[in-house]
């Protein structure tokens, strides 16, 4: 192996002296043979006072301008190739991390699961919660709203943090029929009780009812028509100044085992006067992919890791309250 990398080595050396003397060439060529020689090696001539370059000195002049090219776009194509093959690496180094953290988030969202079906079935006493997963969960917003800002942006069109609202809220089916924000959420427009009650058509009860997991619009306006969303004041507004009222994605998680549901949460993404795409098919598509795939693939499970732990906390309170 050293005896390898030590000959690989040497090779890479005598490549760049190589290269170095042959790039050298032209730079020689004009500036010491033909000034100085090119009449004694038949290279130039002179005309009416005027040096020119002869037959055999254009031939030859032609000659090493190629074999300069060629030799620059196989060194442009190596350098390439190495680029590529460096890239292909990181990213294959990064999928193996990527993996091996999913993995290991897999595994404690079962433990975690296990656990709460252990406390519902068998009236195992709840572990004391010392993390704060609301808190936790409030960072992973922050973060899934940093990663859509690079994400949707294209040459055309640009976002800032301040371009979309994102927001989770979440009840304990088993327990109450109570839905609550995450910390740090406040209701800019609506209230809970609003955006969930029997008659509204909001994408809260529209994900609710159709027990679909996601609903993507990239217009609020379709939305609304189709009974999918309900505007708030500034949506009203939006739309009565005849400017574009925004998007919205909805995202349902249910951590459940069989038919029995033990958390119910809805991530909300919307935007106001932007779209998440422009006017077209492709790239209203792949939005939506790009969404789905961030808030289900990549922090989908982190999501559901502290909703667990959140729930757990509940029981504990509510067990260490039952015991006073």
């Amino acid at each position: 192996m050293a005896e390898n990398h030590r000959s690989e080595k040497k090779l890479n050396v005598l490549n760049w002296i190589l290269y170095t003397v042959l790039v050298s060439i032209p730079t020689v060529w004009f500036t010491v043979i033909v000034p100085y020689f090119g009449g004694i090696l038949k290279l130039t001539k002179v005309v009416n006072d005027q040096v020119q370059f002869t037959i055999i000195g254009v031939i030859l002049t032609i000659l090493i301008t190629i074999i300069l090219l060629v030799i620059m776009y196989h060194k442009s194509k190596h350098q390439a190739k190495s680029q590529i093959t460096d890239l292909e690496d990181e990213v294959s180094y990064l999928r193996s991390i990527t993996n091996n953290v999913d993995r290991i988030c897999d595994e404690k969202y079962l433990q975690l699961q296990r656990s709460i079906v252990e406390i519902k079935e068998k009236n195992v006493d709840p572990p004391k919660i010392i993390s704060n997963p609301n808190h936790q969960l409030s960072s992973i917003l922050v973060a899934i709203t940093s990663c859509i800002v690079e994400l949707m942006k294209t040459p055309d069109l640009s976002f800032s943090f301040k371009d979309f609202y994102v927001t989770l809220t979440y009840n304990f089916p088993l327990e109450n029929g109570d839905w609550s924000w995450t910390d740090g959420i406040t209701e800019k427009y609506m209230t809970l009780e609003e955006l969930l009650s029997d008659n509204a058509k909001s994408t809260f009860n529209y994900l609710r009812k159709s027990k679909k997991p996601y609903y993507f619009n990239n217009k609020k306006e379709e939305a609304k028509r189709e009974d999918r969303y309900v505007y708030n004041p500034q949506d009203e507004l939006n739309s009565e100044n005849g400017e574009p009222v925004g998007s919205i994605f909805c995202y349902n998680y249910k951590i459940k085992k069989g038919t029995k549901i033990y958390i119910d949460a809805m991530l909300s993404i919307s935007t106001q006067r932007k779209r998440f795409a422009p006017e077209d098919d492709e790239q209203i598509k792949n939005a939506r992919d790009n969404l789905v795939s961030l808030v289900k693939d990549y922090f989908g499970k982190r999501i559901e890791i502290e909703l667990s732990l959140l729930y757990l906390e509940y029981l504990k309170n509510t067990s260490a309250q039952t015991y006073t």
